[in-house]
């Protein structure tokens, strides 16, 4: 049996109609305690926040935080739902929560296991957060790899090093990389630089409006590859650019981004 994770619900008191809940998470195989991403609503659908300050995210119509192994919150009314997602090998899960609840462990199952095939899970393509609050982001997503895109302003540019980020840890490397734009020709994913490709615009515009009418992607696809890096080109389905039939012809590109940030 693929290895999965196990939850365990603790009630603890109540008070004035509420009830605090405390959570641990556990992978069922290894015993190690996990990271995820949770999502707590009480009984009239309305979001609840979960003791500390997690840092949040909006997705599926929810308001989900990412939390350590221990996490805790007081449900108004004693009722409600709590969904728990970690990463795309782990199946989601609903739970009804309700005023008669005792403790009970509730069981997260991995549907494949990537790493038994040779694979990585990895995001190649994110611009928030920093990458010092991006290790447990991507712990509560079950990622291996993480690749942060800088190339917007100077102060995330200075997040660039060259070389895996200090943040990273074994088993969840983060790296910091670029993206180089221009609304008519297209945007490019840039992995693996030893140094930041110069001579692009920060964000928006096109380069003729930067005096750069001879500035072709092309130059930044070859400068990766000089440095030994990888090209791809950014959220094709959404902006494919007047430039990416060339590149393809010409070889210029080692892979496409499919997903769409619409």
């Amino acid at each position: 049996m693929l290895p999965g994770v196990t939850l365990v619900l603790f009630l603890a008191s109540s008070c004035n109609g509420s009830k605090h809940f405390t959570f641990t998470i556990t992978d069922d195989l290894s015993g190690d305690k996990v990271p995820a991403c949770v999502a707590v609503t009480d009984a009239c659908g309305k979001p609840v926040e979960i003791d500390g300050k997690p840092d949040h995210v909006g997705y599926l119509g929810k308001d989900w935080c990412y939390t350590d192994a221990s996490f805790s919150f007081t449900l108004p009314g004693g009722s409600g739902t709590l969904d728990i997602r970690r990463g795309p090998e782990t199946l989601p899960v609903s739970i009804s929560l309700e005023k008669g609840d005792a403790g009970r462990i509730i069981k997260l199952h991995r549907w494949t296991d990537r790493h038994e095939k040779g694979y990585l899970n990895g995001d190649i393509h994110i611009h928030t957060p920093f990458s010092k609050s991006a290790h447990l982001q991507m712990s509560a997503e079950d990622l291996d790899v993480l690749n942060i895109l800088v190339g917007e302003d100077s102060v995330k540019n200075m997040q660039f090093t060259g070389k895996p980020d200090p943040a990273s840890s074994p088993g969840r490397k983060i790296y910091v990389a670029q993206e180089v734009r221009d609304w008519q020709m297209g945007h490019l994913t840039l992995l693996g630089l030893t140094d930041m490709v110069p001579g692009y615009p920060i964000v928006g515009g096109t380069l003729e409006t930067y005096s750069h009418s001879n500035r072709l992607m092309a130059h930044a696809m070859d400068e990766t590859h000089r440095q030994g890096g990888i090209v791809f080109w950014s959220h094709f389905s959404n902006l494919p650019g007047a430039e990416s039939p060339v590149a393809v012809a010409l070889g210029k590109i080692d892979g496409i981004e499919l997903m769409t940030y619409d």
